[in-house]
């Protein structure tokens, strides 16, 4: 059974209409009409005919369970990237998995939205020195119950919460509780100055932009929010998530969530 999510970015409202964001499943069709040319019904790959891929509609108000990955249309995976707005340096994540719950509704002002929330992991984190000068540092994870250094390459986000409201076409990812978005450790600098080996606390939100089931970030975009950072510095974020879904119990695989700005009347 497909399941629906609808989320929503909300633009200006006119007495007739709310503009918002409505996600659908990006199923596999013969019908061969309009639709889309590739799995994840992205803006770019929509055509008038011969569609291998069709938006199927899905109703409110039921949860959709959620899977978050970096795997490309194609079945390869776009490392993410996060960076101070100062340069000095990157962390480099080959691989994030996530696992949620999202729900989608319908407010009194009939503004469409969603709320959840997710659990995300970065996984073979390296870091890469830009304008500091250091060598052979490694990234760990935070363990919670020691607050010390956990699994080498490895970054854990704290629980975040997953909203569309008042973003305007945007998706919001932020702390459920708290301020902390992720904590990690740097350590066995072989050259460094040694203050640079401690743990480190990434506080704020961060908000991508949906392209069919491809949620998208950049350096630039991101560090324009000034919403994520380190003490006072800003950092940015790079590269694309793929959003899938499917209801929660039932068997199956999990299906590419479109999104898709529509009216409601």
């Amino acid at each position: 059974m497909a399941c629906v999510l609808v989320l929503s970015a909300v633009a200006a409202q006119s007495a007739a209409a709310i503009s918002g964001t409505t996600a659908f499943t990006c199923q596999k069709t013969e019908a061969g009409g309009a639709g889309f040319s590739k799995s994840h019904c992205r803006a770019a790959d929509a055509v008038a005919s011969g569609a291998q891929y069709a938006h199927l509609a899905i109703a409110q108000d039921k949860p959709t369970e959620l899977k978050i990955s970096n795997e490309t249309t194609g079945g390869e995976t776009e490392s993410l990237v996060l960076k101070p707005n100062n340069g000095s340096f990157e962390l480099k994540a080959a691989t994030v998995a996530g696992e949620g719950e999202i729900t989608n509704s319908l407010d009194a002002s009939q503004e469409h939205y969603v709320r959840g929330g997710a659990l995300i992991k970065l996984t073979k984190v390296t870091l890469i020195p830009v304008s500091f000068v250091f060598t052979g540092c490694k990234i760990f994870s935070n363990d919670p119950k020691t607050n010390e250094p956990g699994v080498e390459g490895e970054i854990d986000l704290e629980p975040l919460s997953l909203t569309t409201t008042k973003q305007g076409d945007s998706l919001k990812l932020a702390p459920t509780t708290g301020e902390a978005f992720a904590k990690f450790w740097i350590k066995e600098c072989s050259l460094t100055e040694p203050q640079l080996e401690h743990q480190y606390t990434l506080t704020g939100s961060l908000s991508g932009s949906p392209d069919g089931a491809t949620l998208n970030f950049t350096h630039a975009k991101t560090t324009e929010q000034k919403s994520l950072k380190i003490n006072t510095v800003v950092f940015g974020v790079a590269g694309s998530l793929t959003l899938s879904g499917k209801s929660p119990g039932e068997g199956g695989s999990f299906t590419p969530l479109s999104f898709t700005t529509v009216e409601t009347p």
